[in-house]
């Protein structure tokens, strides 16, 4: 038998051959799937990049954008992308070119032929949606017409892509090929071939995901031969210039102060028991996202360290609140500066201040409470009571309709807790609490003859007094609000009454009918007694006590007046006059005093051409107006001013 060693060379020349033809099948059958591998990797790279951007809209609260450099809109197929920051003037922070590690795999942006005749809307977000509020126009991008998908801090999305099934689209293939059409009025680059492609959606909400081919859109052709090369090149990330730090920051305080009111020196004045919102609004030449901070020479800001500011597209500005409190304990009168500092992240800064220095003044907890005319849109105008600060402003309406406040003085409790004032709805004597809307009904006019025609409190808050019908006098125990006479009814009409606010609580009232002489009347008494009026002749319309009971205020008609109250050998008068506004022929009347006793508030005006609060110190100086008449609020009247 015989044995064969090895093989013929006809034999390996036949093996090699029937392997070569196999390896080549191989290989034809390998490149659509490597192609396919490359689209796929390539889509999924991109929505790696989509969802990262969201998380860091989401994290660091301003928009941030990925967009594909398409030389200002000349080529829908790109190769990279590059990553925009900012709520104004935003930055290029990244730039990603996908061309070194696969030359061949393209990014088009636009739109194809949708299958079911759907249409699509080109840009931004459709009314309703959280992106809506979003103005992609107003975002200074770098490269306006590049196609972008922006990421607002709500994890949203709006666009410039065109929009169909309430998501945008973008395509990964390896190869493409691009026409044009228009989508809501506009060219829009349109894909007429593609290679193996895939789909990257972003629904509006900005959730990302991706998904074999075309969604709706088999009648794009399959692309055959070489793959185009036509495309958008990556763009150089910009070098970082010459940081510029916060420009024009201003600084505003709600509540709003009335500058006329405000004593020499001082920007803003603030109760005791209040507090200031701060307001900084800045603009900045990078468009870096800025913080705000504030110092404080005393009193309690809102919070300690920098704070983010917002944008606020609207405005075009940055905007940053805190708060201010005075200091526990603060009695009034404690002056205290503020400061406002806005910082980049580069720790660029500006300061500001409010008014001239930032200065401001803590008072008391007095308030100004008055009648006020009101004209509604619909009903009848009424009378209301009011309350505001004793520089005009916080300025709040008490009652409404039902109650038809009354003219006549409104009146606060010594403590600064109750108001007592007349309506005329029901005839009676009521009272309001300072911090409380419910009104309480006391005393019917009858318990008064039927008319009352003023109030006044005696200094320690026991009893008030009331001036009644024909002038009577009657003294009413705060504490279960029992009537007494004190002076019977007379023959003239002068109807103007006030306390000294210290024992024995002497009230004087105006005497005759046109108030040119005065009488003080002993309330345990009723005992009658003129007062010395030689040096101060009247007349005398609304006079006030001031709290010591020192001074003792009035108008003429026309002038205000102060004069020092004595009394010398059982008789009162009063002494030293001197004129505070003097006689221009305006009207002006009912003076009241401060709680400090440096200022006076009294009424300019008449009803038929509009009444106003005004401000004044003892000495002229410091004028200033609190209200202001309009045609739904036409007179402001009768002001009392509240000792804390």
């Amino acid at each position: 038998m015989l044995s064969r060693k090895g093989f013929s060379l006809v034999e390996v020349l036949l093996v090699l051959a029937l392997l070569g033809v196999l390896l080549g099948l191989t290989l034809l059958n390998l490149r659509p799937a490597q192609e396919k591998a490359h689209a796929r990797g390539l889509a999924h790279k991109l929505a790696g990049n989509l969802a990262a951007a969201r998380s860091l809209a989401m994290s660091s609260n301003q928009p941030v954008g990925l967009a594909f450099p398409s030389q200002s809109g000349a080529n829908a197929l790109s190769r990279s992308l590059y990553l925009v920051r900012g709520d104004v003037l935003p930055r290029i922070t990244r730039v990603t070119n996908f061309a070194a590690e696969d030359p061949t795999s393209v990014i088009f942006c636009g739109i194809w032929a949708l299958d079911g005749g759907a249409s699509a809307t080109l840009g931004g977000p459709t009314p309703g949606l959280p992106a809506q509020r979003f103005q992609l126009s107003a975002w200074q991008a770098p490269f306006p017409d590049d196609p972008v998908l922006v990421f607002l801090p709500s994890g949203a999305v709006a666009s410039n892509l065109p929009l169909f099934d309430q998501a945008y689209h973008v395509v990964t293939a390896q190869g493409a090929q691009v026409g044009s059409t228009t989508v809501s009025g506009q060219a829009c680059p349109e894909l007429t071939a593609a290679r193996e492609p895939y789909t990257v959606t972003v629904s509006l909400s900005g959730d990302v995901h991706v998904s074999p081919g075309l969604p709706r859109g088999s009648s794009v052709a399959s692309l055959s031969g070489a793959p185009p090369v036509a495309v958008a090149p990556a763009i150089a990330l910009p070098s970082v210039g010459v940081n510029q730090p916060p420009a024009a920051v201003k600084v505003r305080l709600l509540p709003s102060q009335n500058p006329g009111a405000l004593p020499p020196g001082v920007d803003a004045l603030l109760p005791v028991d209040g507090y200031l919102t701060l307001e900084a609004t800045c603009t900045d030449p990078d468009g870096d996202p800025l913080t705000v901070s504030w110092t404080t020479s005393g009193g309690q800001l809102s919070r300690a360290e920098p704070s983010s500011m917002r944008w606020d597209a609207v405005r075009g500005l940055w905007l940053g609140y805190w708060a201010w409190a005075p200091p526990p304990g603060d009695p009034g009168g404690g002056l205290y500066s503020l400061t406002a500092t806005v910082s980049d992240p580069s720790g660029a800064s500006s300061v500001a201040t409010f008014g001239v220095g930032g200065k401001l003044n803590s008072t008391r907890t007095d308030k100004l409470v008055f009648i006020k005319k009101v004209v509604p849109e619909i009903g009848l105008p009424y009378q209301a009571l009011a309350m505001c600060n004793p520089d005009g402003t916080e300025s709040i309406t008490l009652t409404d309709s039902s109650l038809k406040v009354a003219s006549g003085n409104p009146q606060w409790s010594p403590d600064g807790q109750w108001i007592l004032f007349n309506e005329d709805a029901g005839g009676n004597l009521c009272r309001r609490s300072r911090d409380e809307r419910t009104v309480t009904p006391l005393l019917a006019f009858s318990a008064f003859g039927g008319k009352i025609s003023d109030l006044t409190f005696r200094g320690d808050g026991t009893h008030f007094y009331v001036a009644g019908q024909g002038r009577a006098l009657y003294e009413v125990r705060w504490s279960d609000l029992s009537v007494r006479e004190i002076a019977p009814p007379g023959t003239d009409n002068s109807e103007s009454i006030t306390s000294y606010p210290l024992p024995p609580f002497t009230i004087l009232r105006t005497n005759d009918p046109l108030d040119q002489s005065l009488e003080a009347v002993d309330p345990a008494t009723g005992a009658l007694t003129p007062v010395d009026t030689s040096l101060a002749p009247g007349p005398f319309e609304e006079p006030s006590f001031s709290p010591s009971g020192r001074m003792f205020a009035w108008g003429d008609g026309s002038a205000i007046m102060v004069a020092d109250y004595q009394v010398v050998a059982g008789v009162p008068g009063l002494t030293n006059p001197r004129v505070v506004i003097p006689a221009d022929g305006q009207s002006r009347h009912n003076p009241v005093f401060s709680p400090d006793e440096t200022q006076l508030e009294f009424q300019v005006g008449q009803f038929a051409s509009g009444i106003n609060l005004w401000r004044v110190s003892l000495d002229g100086s410091n004028l200033c107006q609190l209200t202001y008449t309009t045609l739904s609020s036409p007179w402001q009247d009768d002001a009392a001013w509240s000792l804390r």
